[in-house]
């Protein structure tokens, strides 16, 4: 596709242009808006960056349940710990 600007008439009308139409092989339609092409284009854009957003929002909480996990096995190593040093105390 290649782009292409009407600036003959009082209107400006840009569009894109397939250069396969020509042959006719590979198009079957000869031209589309650049505003048609712009709007696909950033509807696009949005529905991968909410996408984005929506696995960025999981991974963080993912590693935020890991911090979690890895302070409450500390907690237990300390708790296991501090009982063995009670109970050692205890026979001394």
């Amino acid at each position: 596709m290649y782009f292409k600007q009407n600036v003959k008439s009082k209107y400006n009308y840009e569009y894109y242009v397939c250069s396969g139409y020509n042959n006719k092989k590979e198009c079957t339609t000869q031209s589309i808006k650049k505003s048609l092409v712009k709007y696909v284009i950033l509807n696009d854009l949005q529905r991968i960056t909410s996408i984005t957003q929506q696995f960025e929002d999981c991974y963080l909480v993912d590693i935020i349940l890991k911090d979690i996990e890895k302070e409450l096995e500390n907690n237990d190593n300390n708790h296991a710990r501090l009982h063995e040093i009670k109970k050692k105390n205890r026979r001394d």
